[in-house]
């Protein structure tokens, strides 16, 4: 590999990776493009066990010329390495990861077979404007951690039963009627299980979200989730990117609302434009259930909300499913994915749960009878249905 003349890609250290964290042993081969301009890393199987089938992680650089040049450069070396005449490639990210495949989705659709897009954050201004509010708010209202969890368990305990079973998890949020009033304390008072006039306050203004100086919606607020003391996995450690502490849960910050992964098919992107702004800007929120501009989208298109999951992951939720191999028996086998399992990654509180995530604009409802625990106890409907 280190020898291979391939054009103006360089490659620089290559060295054999050990098995290591679930991972086999493969190559590793630091490499540059563009006039050295372009850096990245390619890990490919040893010897001949490869499936063909490379896949793009994103890294949140937003550049689009970039990352084309990085997934051209791969490809010329998978083939010089396995000689593969045919080479799928398909792109999977989150968060700031999420937000480069969908620009590419959207603007270079042909480079690759299919993308997993999860959490992209796309209108970054509009959603720095609900942090900003969201911490000033906390910071002129404060409203303890103690006080979270009260809220965060009532909101639990009045919308968790909407979905025909009380599981842990609220399925729809939107449906969630919850109000902040029922736990007022008595005037002049500060109990440990209410709110004073100046928590919920605070609450308010973090789930109606920051208004323009005409009182318009600037940015949506935050959804009753059962999940607002969460700081990462919900049981006091911090999550998996060591950057929330307990004291800090992903609600006071004003995360992206959406908890959603995307899985789209092998077609343009650009075809759906529309679609993608009313999903991500509006976080399905304003979008109609029956709306002619995403039902268009469904040849190419799924979107799976995970309810009560954290940024990309935690949270009280069942955050552990395989939209890769979806995607991969999409692409190649046409295989729709009209449902995606999931199971519990970090939160101890749902041990052995497994259930089915449901494709927008369908939820989770409980059948009327078996374990909540078991997917065959639940069924995806329209939301009324």
């Amino acid at each position: 590999m280190a020898s291979a003349s391939l054009g103006g890609l360089r490659i620089g250290e290559v060295g054999v990776q050990a098995a290591a964290n679930g991972h086999a042993a493969h190559c590793l081969a630091g490499s540059t493009t563009l006039g050295s301009r372009v850096r990245f890393a390619l890990r490919s199987p040893l010897g001949s066990g490869w499936n063909g089938r490379p896949m793009i992680e994103g890294k949140g650089a937003f550049a689009d010329r970039g990352t084309v040049a990085a997934t051209d450069a791969g490809r010329a070396l998978l083939h010089e390495l396995f000689r593969r005449s045919r080479v799928r490639a398909d792109c999977v990210g989150c968060s700031g990861a999420g937000v480069q495949g969908m620009r590419i989705a959207e603007r270079a659709e042909a480079l690759l077979d299919g993308f997993v897009i999860g959490d992209p954050t796309v209108a970054v201004a509009r959603d720095m404007q609900r942090v900003q509010r969201n911490l000033r708010a906390a910071t002129a209202y404060p409203l303890s951690l103690p006080k979270l969890r009260v809220l965060s368990a009532s909101v639990m305990q009045h919308c968790d039963p909407k979905d025909g079973a009380t599981d842990g998890i609220v399925s729809d949020p939107s449906r969630c009627d919850f109000d902040i009033r029922s736990l007022a304390c008595t005037a002049g008072t500060d109990g440990a299980n209410c709110l004073t006039t100046i928590e919920q306050v605070a609450a308010a203004l973090i789930y109606s979200g920051p208004r323009n100086s005409a009182g318009e919606a600037v940015a949506p607020g935050l959804p009753l989730t059962g999940s607002e003391d969460c700081g990462g996995f919900c049981d006091g450690r911090i999550d998996g990117f060591k950057r929330f502490a307990e004291d800090w849960p992903w609600w006071f910050l004003g995360g992206p609302t959406s908890n959603l992964d995307v899985l789209a098919a092998p077609a343009a992107l650009l075809n759906g434009r529309a679609l993608g702004v009313a999903v991500y800007d509006q976080y399905a929120r304003d979008l109609g259930w029956a709306g002619a501009s995403f039902m268009q989208t469904c040849d190419f298109f799924r979107l799976f909300l995970v309810p009560g999951m954290q940024h990309c992951e935690g949270g009280r939720a069942l955050d552990d499913f395989d939209a890769v191999d979806a995607l991969v028996r999409w692409v190649e086998n046409k295989e729709v994915p009209n449902t995606l399992r999931a199971r519990s990654r970090w939160n101890s509180a749902f041990p052995g749960r497994e259930c089915n995530l449901c494709p927008y604009p369908e939820v989770s409802t409980y059948v009327g009878s078996g374990s909540v625990d078991s997917p065959a106890s639940l069924r995806c409907t329209l939301p009324g249905g």
